[in-house]
C-alpha cells in the first residue's frame, strides 16, 4: 500500500504547480466588479458615501511646451559603441560626438535621455589612470572645455563643472558654471 501511495503522489507532484496556478487565477478573477459609476448619492460598500471634488488638473499646463520641442535632427557618433535602452536612454562610449543645430558636444562618455532632452558628458580614465576625452561643448562661437557637463537641448540650459573658456585674449576658469539660454 505504501508503494502505491508513493507512486501516486510522485506522479501528482508534476501537476501541483498547474493546479496551484489554476486555483490562483480563479481567485484573482473572481472579484466583484461594480459597473455603476460613483456619484454623491451612490453609497460605497462600507456604508459611507463617496464625495467627488472638482478636477484640479483641468487647466492646460502644456501651453508653452510647443516652443521647447526639438525641431532639428540630432546627429551622433561614437568610436567604441552606441547603446540605447528601452526607456529612451542612450550611451555613447569612446569619442562620442553630438551635433544639434549650432551645438556640438564631444566627450569620451555621453548619456542622452531622449524623453527629456538631457545630455550628460564626462571623460573616462584609461588603463594608466590618465583622464581622456573630457567634454568639449561649443555653441556658436563659444567653446567650453570641462570635466563634466549636464545640458538640456530644449531649454539650452545646463551646468558645466570645472569649465575653461577663452574670452578675448585670456582664459576664464570656473569650478561650477551655470549656462543659461541667452549667454552664447
Amino acid at each position: 500500500m505504501r508503494i502505491c501511495n508513493y507512486l501516486f503522489f510522485s506522479k501528482a507532484r508534476k501537476f501541483l504547480p498547474a493546479l496551484a496556478w489554476l486555483i490562483f487565477s480563479l481567485f484573482a478573477y473572481s472579484q466583484k466588479n461594480n459597473p455603476t459609476p460613483a456619484s454623491k448619492n451612490n453609497p460605497v460598500p462600507n456604508g459611507k458615501t463617496l464625495v467627488t471634488k472638482a478636477d484640479s488638473t483641468a487647466t492646460d499646463t502644456l501651453k508653452n511646451k510647443g516652443k521647447e520641442k526639438i525641431d532639428a535632427e540630432i546627429n551622433y557618433t561614437a568610436e567604441d559603441s552606441i547603446v540605447f535602452l528601452g526607456n529612451g536612454t542612450g550611451f555613447l562610449h569612446g569619442k562620442g560626438d553630438i551635433k544639434y543645430k549650432n551645438i556640438e558636444l564631444k566627450a569620451d562618455f555621453i548619456r542622452v535621455k531622449t524623453d527629456s532632452s538631457l545630455v550628460f558628458a564626462r571623460g573616462t580614465t584609461d588603463s594608466t589612470g590618465t583622464k581622456i576625452g573630457e567634454p568639449v561643448f561649443s555653441e556658436g562661437k563659444s567653446e567650453y572645455a570641462s570635466k563634466e557637463l549636464k545640458y538640456n537641448l530644449r531649454s539650452k540650459k545646463g551646468y558645466i563643472r570645472q569649465a575653461v573658456t577663452q574670452q578675448g585674449e585670456g582664459y576664464v576658469i570656473s569650478d561650477r558654471t551655470k549656462k543659461t539660454s541667452g549667454d552664447i
